[in-house]
């Protein structure tokens, strides 16, 4: 019974924190959407209340909250996540954003806290639900997700160096047939790189993968507004690495968990090689997981003092932008 009030102590901290964020989030954050995005709102209000009701943002928000830690909770029960990440995830500024914001892939969330030590058999069985799911829907991140699962099923099956760097290795070479203007008769994928011609030769024709790492970095811990101010998102995503790699014990973390990094870090080069764009981490919110399995307890009171800290300068930085 003893050993029960420190942890019944944690739970309530990070219970605590994950609705300090929703709160302040809810209030504080002038939250644009897109005309897809008020679509989704509809859609969604309907599905659950027979009518399509424009409600306040915050109870959409609220709702799309609830949806999201109801499949979370699924997937932990299915020992699909693990504690340590649900933990991280809830002292994540990030992650409640994402699972409350209006997206309409807000329900993609949840499925990318799954853990990435599965075995083949489990790999190939989300990856199955994951391909239903998207048939279903259509959504494209759903599509991210089981390319990164595929690598780790490489991995597993033998090649944790080379399934990784194919992939990247893949983008490449896709991205240089887009170049010589071959892309689209690409066998299998020529139609679907075809969409991403507007993105590469408009939006960002001077891309580079360190232009890749700086906007992920910057987004990774949490952002909102695309202002000036992108320097608090990248100051706070700085710290809490340093923060987390000061704990004993994180360095040997991170090195018995480089393969999955190693697959992360491929797709993430790879697929951006090929889009020139979406580089924003919610698009690689899989990310979660690999901070779980490196962060040791000792830092989690750490993690969501500086999430707080982040979340309270946002909202500061959206009130003077208001």
């Amino acid at each position: 019974m003893m050993r029960s009030v420190p942890q019944q102590g944690m739970a309530g901290g990070v219970l605590l924190v994950a609705l300090a964020y929703f709160v302040i989030q809810s209030a504080a954050f002038p939250f644009e959407m897109r005309p897809d995005e008020y679509k989704a709102v509809d859609t969604y209000v309907g599905w659950l209340s027979g009518d399509v009701v424009r409600s306040t943002e915050a109870f959409t928000r609220l709702l799309l909250l609830i949806t999201n830690l109801s499949i979370t909770f699924v997937l932990y029960r299915l020992r699909l996540i693990n504690m340590q990440t649900l933990v991280i995830a809830a002292l994540w500024p990030m992650t409640i954003f994402l699972f409350s914001k209006i997206y309409w892939e807000f329900f993609v969330f949840p499925f990318c806290l799954v853990r990435h030590d599965l075995t083949v058999r489990g790999e190939l069985a989300f990856i199955g639900a994951l391909a239903a799911l998207l048939a279903m829907t259509g959504e494209a991140n759903l599509a991210v997700l089981i390319m990164f699962r595929m690598v780790l099923v490489g991995q597993k099956g033998g090649f944790p160096i080379l399934a990784p760097l194919a992939f990247a290795g893949a983008g490449v070479l896709i991205s240089v047939a887009m170049d010589a203007g071959v892309g689209a008769n690409l066998p299998f994928i020529g139609s679907h790189v075809a969409r991403f011609s507007w993105t590469r030769d408009v939006v960002n024709p001077e891309y580079s993968v360190f232009e890749t790492v700086a906007i992920f970095m910057t987004s990774f811990h949490f952002f909102t507004l695309h202002t000036g101010l992108w320097m608090i998102d990248a100051a706070f995503s700085i710290l809490v690495v340093i923060s987390i790699m000061c704990f004993a014990g994180s360095f040997q973390r991170l090195r018995a968990n480089w393969a999955p990094i190693l697959a992360f870090a491929c797709v993430l080069c790879g697929l951006t090689e090929v889009t020139h764009a979406f580089q924003n981490a919610r698009y690689f919110f899989f990310y979660l997981p690999l901070i779980a399995s490196i962060a040791p307890p000792a830092s989690w009171p750490i993690v969501g003092g500086l999430g707080i800290a982040h979340v309270v300068f946002k909202a500061a930085e959206a009130i003077w932008y208001g």
